[in-house]
């Protein structure tokens, strides 16, 4: 886990992003990026897992389709199935 720093070539300040060791290594030896705390860290991951846990919930909710009928529908479409009968 790094936290890049400002660089001149346009490089944002204090955005955490997970990368391999080797790409972490290459861009500490850059002066791009710097190593992440615990807290950053931590912030990071339940940051990452609340968004997973809102995609989920989402996924879900986009699965639940509900009809709402008034009475006299109802009776409509029981008397139809009476009829079928």
């Amino acid at each position: 886990m790094v936290v890049s720093l400002e660089t001149q070539d346009g490089g944002r300040e204090g955005r955490l992003t997970e990368v391999a060791r080797e790409v972490a290594a290459k861009l500490l030896v850059q002066g791009k990026v710097r190593l992440a705390n615990e807290d950053e860290a931590a912030q990071f991951k339940a940051a990452g897992q609340a968004a997973k846990k809102a995609a989920d919930e989402q996924v879900l909710r986009d699965r639940l389709q509900l009809t709402a009928l008034h009475e006299a529908d109802v009776e409509l479409i029981r008397s139809a199935l009476r009829q079928e009968e």
